[in-house]
């Protein structure tokens, strides 16, 4: 294992002082909460674990928008000691009213009960008062507006709008809103709010979709490592030159310092990436640290493993005849720079548009035979009119692999070539193809199965589980499947011993073998549920083994995957900070000392500063070496197919959060079974 020392600094951990601290546990919580309230005293504004600053809030005139700056804080207690985190975040402000938001539901004719799901939750922000409120949507009382009394203090009947034209000089215009009802967290009294006068936070999805908007979003958001090492020490200055905030932080006798943690960290390097065979049998090859331009075109070759294409087709709408054309025409180029072997492609021109014209033609010429199809959809980028209706068709009745592709993309022409390129290499791994493998995996000198699964959530449906296994000895191969909950936000699998049985029979049919080692992933869960894993789906796994008959030939390692973690690194060049390199380790000092685990930057990050990715190892029946598990990691991060390069988690886990969402996010459908006889990635 070629492992670098580099020197990390975690900025946002602040060393604390203080012996009240240090000696009782319960002193973390309550410095935390003090940490939150010293903000408070300087008039930021709380929401949840984050402190916001509206008088240093930016504007973004042109889309209407403001953006709050911010802190998260939180103390922890590490292997290192007790250490303070502190995190820049963002709060988006947005211009228009909840009144506006509500009314623009009710003109889509949505229902009351559909209204109250989406404000439900929602942060809003007063624009009335000398300093904004932020306050959390409990309910939409729909039954009250302006002109309902309430009791004041004197017990006499007042209005709601004669009480906001009395204490804030406002004048309500639509007397027959509704209002809004939150509920105080700290006194549990009814607070109401009235829509016009509130403002909405976040983002919609038309935004998020708005290139211009989300590029100006940018610069404001994703600021870099040397920026941020300011920002937080610029607050640590105000926190202990404010005279009311020095006099309570002298009563505790805490201080804070002013120079973030350090520590030493390491580099996973080295490996290559196998490609295809040449006429003597040698396969190509290319170094796994290579650049990621140079990685996008590395491979654009013949790949690992291609199934052949024998009955496939093209399907696009009349009016896009001339795309469908220069698709073809680019396409043919491809396949012989894959030197692809493939069966001239049919071409199905849809009669009509919409939606029931696809499923029509679709109908009438698919079937389980069929190889893959390509799809030139209509419609702009993450809004095609049938993108989300014939995937449904495709993976629950009509089961053909299917890549689509915009016909607008195609008519712009840009880097069309390098487009179709990777269309060519999501269909070979739709269809069971591999389309790279890497050497120097551990744990793979044996049979070894490779499990990555999730669980997806949504309101008024059950929780989905998805798992995703390894079959193959280049583990870059694939036993799907998805299971339903039998609750709604059910995070832990109940059903997972069936779930294994049925993974561990798939890797046998393929190897003639069970598995001699299982190395598990287990994605979406959060610190606070560690012991719920142990005692139920760790003893599950344990009761499927046993049930095989292979509880003792058989030994597995259990990891739990955290990607929304808060840690940031930043490397230390000389003074100057940036994102540490891809396959940066960091597994002491800042870790927590009950369990090991270990932070991974796997991802190469542009813009801002990476977040790694946080792994807890919860059991390890295989006795692994811990330099094994952390190449093995790291390594799998290069075998998703949907990207050139690395990927924040490792590859099985990361098809299993893909796999739950295609199938949570249309109504837990349930594929075709014809998709596990195929055993590929057909839901990237």
């Amino acid at each position: 294992m070629h492992i670098k020392s580099t020197k990390i600094v975690r900025f946002i951990k602040q060393s604390m002082m203080g012996r009240t601290m240090k000696s009782k546990l319960f002193g973390l919580n309550l410095q935390s909460n003090m940490t939150l309230n010293l903000m408070r005293k300087m008039d930021f504004e709380r929401i949840g674990r984050n402190c916001f600053n509206p008088k240093a809030a930016k504007s973004i005139s042109n889309h209407n928008l403001e953006v709050w700056p911010g802190f998260y804080s939180a103390m922890q207690k590490l292997e290192s000691g007790p250490l303070i985190m502190l995190d820049l975040t963002n709060k988006v402000v947005r211009k228009d009213t909840v009144l506006s938001f509500i009314e623009e539901l009710e003109s889509a004719n949505k229902s009351r009960e559909t209204i109250q799901d989406e404000m439900k939750g929602k942060i809003v922000v007063t624009s009335y008062g000398q300093s904004k409120k932020t306050y959390r949507v409990d309910r939409i009382d729909f039954d009250r507006t302006p002109c309902s009394s309430f009791k004041n203090a004197e017990d006499q009947d007042v209005q709601f709008g004669r009480y906001y034209k009395d204490k804030y000089n406002v004048n309500i215009k639509n007397r027959t809103q509704p209002v809004l009802v939150s509920i105080s967290e700290r006194s549990g009294q009814e607070i109401v709010l009235i829509p016009e006068i509130c403002e909405m936070t976040g983002l919609t999805d038309s935004q998020r979709a708005n290139f211009n908007l989300m590029k100006d979003l940018s610069h404001i958001l994703h600021k870099d490592a040397n920026i941020r090492k300011n920002e937080a020490q610029e607050l640590i200055k105000q926190l202990q030159n404010q005279e009311k905030i020095r006099k309570i932080i002298n009563e505790w006798k805490i201080d804070f310092e002013q120079q973030p943690f350090q520590l030493e960290g390491q580099r996973i390097t080295g490996g290559q990436v196998l490609m295809g065979q040449n006429a003597s049998g040698q396969r190509s090859t290319f170094n796994i640290d290579c650049n990621p331009q140079d990685f996008d075109r590395n491979i654009q070759q013949e790949m690992f493993n291609q199934i052949p294409l024998k009955t496939w087709g093209i399907f696009f709408e009349q009016n896009n005849q001339k795309d469908a054309d220069a698709f073809v025409r680019e396409l043919q180029k491809c396949l012989e720079q894959f030197k692809y072997k493939a069966d001239k492609p049919q071409l199905f021109c849809i009669q009509g548009r919409g939606y029931q014209a696809w499923e029509n033609e679709l109908k009438k010429k698919l079937n389980p035979s069929v190889s893959a199809i390509v799809l030139i959809a209509p419609g702009q980028k993450g809004k095609s009119p049938i993108y989300d209706q014939v995937k449904k068709l495709l993976i629950q009745n009509l089961p053909v692999p299917s890549q689509v592709i915009l016909a607008q993309t195609i008519s712009k022409g840009k880097n069309l070539r390098s487009i179709i390129n990777k269309v060519v290499i999501q269909i070979n791994a739709k269809i069971g193809g591999e389309p790279w493998a890497l050497t120097d995996m551990p744990f793979l000198n044996q049979p070894t199965m490779i499990v990555g699964y999730d669980v997806h959530h949504k309101k008024k449906q059950k929780s989905l589980l998805a798992i995703c296994a390894t079959i193959n000895q280049q583990a870059n191969r694939y036993w799907s499947k998805v299971f339903e909950q039998k609750g709604e936000f059910e995070e832990i699998a109940k059903e997972l011993e069936q779930v294994i049985i049925e993974a561990m029979e798939a890797f046998k049919t393929h190897n003639k073998i069970f598995p001699k080692q299982v190395v598990f992933y287990r994605d979406g869960v959060g610190e606070s549920q560690k012991s719920l894993i142990l005692t139920n789906e760790i003893d599950q796994i344990h009761s499927a083994l046993n049930k095989l008959g292979v509880k003792d030939s058989c030994k597995f390692i259990f990891v739990m995957v955290n990607k929304r973690v808060k840690t940031k690194f930043m490397l230390d060049t000389n003074g100057r900070l940036e994102n540490p390199k891809c396959g940066t380790v960091v597994d002491h000092s800042v870790t927590p000392s009950e369990y090991y685990d270990f932070f991974l930057v796997s991802q190469i990050c542009r813009t801002g500063v990476a977040t790694p990715s946080h792994y807890t190892v919860l059991y390890d029946g295989i006795k692994s070496k811990a330099e094994d598990i952390i190449k093995l990691t790291y390594r799998l991060c290069y075998l998703y197919y949907n990207y050139s390069g690395p990927v924040k988690i490792p590859a099985p886990v990361k098809y299993a959060d893909k796999l739950a969402k295609m199938m949570g996010e249309r109504g837990n459908i349930q594929p075709h079974n014809h998709y596990e006889k195929i055993k590929g990635l057909y839901y990237i």
